[in-house]
């Protein structure tokens, strides 16, 4: 027969196990996104103004304070894959470069700034990524990326996830 401390201690972790199954799945399949651009002009998205109209976006604002995504442009012009532009995106910045120690890297197509504009981000990326044109990697466990950017969960389809 089991004890009573066995059955609780099988019972907690049952209950952590289906937690932290509930939290994985919430990051990747979970809660939509919605945003208020109603209120903001479109603007055409290019690599001159790049910075400045992504440090507005509320993806770039909401990162967790020591979160960093990397997201590089690139084209296959020569046949090769060749790296156009590289950003560094942290809370509240934007930065051209690029950088080892990032969470997220976001590899996408460079076609895909001729149509970026502040209000469509969040509809493009997941269009690239439909059409094989976009690509996303991690360093982080599931878990701990789910952690970490838990305040982020309204833009996993923006991040590729």
């Amino acid at each position: 027969m089991v004890s009573r401390g066995v059955k609780i201690f099988i019972f907690s972790i049952l209950f952590v196990l289906i937690i932290a199954g509930i939290g994985v799945y919430i990051l990747f399949f979970g809660i939509s996104e919605s945003y208020n651009l109603e209120d903001v002009s479109e603007v055409a998205i290019n690599y001159n103004n790049f910075i400045e109209q992504m440090s507005r976006q509320s993806l770039v604002r909401d990162l967790p304070s020591d979160g960093e995504i990397v997201l590089k442009f690139y084209n296959y012009n020569s046949g090769e894959k060749e790296y156009e532009k590289s950003f560094i995106l942290k809370s509240d910045s934007v930065e051209e470069g690029d950088s080892e120690n990032a969470d997220i890297l976001i590899e996408m197509h460079s076609r895909y700034i001729e149509v970026l504009t502040n209000k469509n981000f969040c509809s493009v990326v997941p269009q690239a990524k439909k059409n094989g044109d976009m690509s996303t990697d991690t360093k982080l466990s599931a878990s701990k990326l789910s952690w970490k950017y838990k305040g982020m969960l309204k833009y996993k389809n923006c991040l590729g996830f």
